[in-house]
């Protein structure tokens, strides 16, 4: 059963795309992936509320933002990145923007 678009859609608005993926002097992340690229892939994954989710690659975090947003409370999503300076922002963007259900750690996804 696949999640209706207009609830991913719902989730996208729910954020500031712009917000994860710029730098505070507006240039943007090397990591940052188009958000229609992402909204296109939380389309094929099929997610449902309640999901647990693993992100690979934490980047800016709206990903793991855009999934928490998209899972609910009920679910949770777990992200990691090599980078502590990413992982570190992306959390405090998730704080900022309320979401509480994603975790991100900084971990070498290589090492399991």
């Amino acid at each position: 059963m696949s999640l209706a678009p207009d609830l991913i859609t719902d989730a996208a608005a729910a954020l500031d795309y712009e917000s994860y993926v710029q730098q505070p002097d507006g240039s943007l992340l090397t990591q940052g992936t188009a958000q229609d690229t992402i909204l296109d892939m939380c389309r094929m994954l099929e997610l449902q509320p309640g999901l647990r989710v693993l992100e690979i690659d934490t980047g800016g975090g709206y990903t793991s933002a855009l999934l928490g947003r998209i899972v609910g409370e009920r679910g949770s999503v777990v992200s990691l990145d090599v980078d502590s300076c990413l992982t570190e922002r992306a959390g405090t963007k998730h704080a900022q923007g309320d979401v509480g259900n994603a975790a991100v750690h900084t971990a070498d996804e290589y090492l399991g």
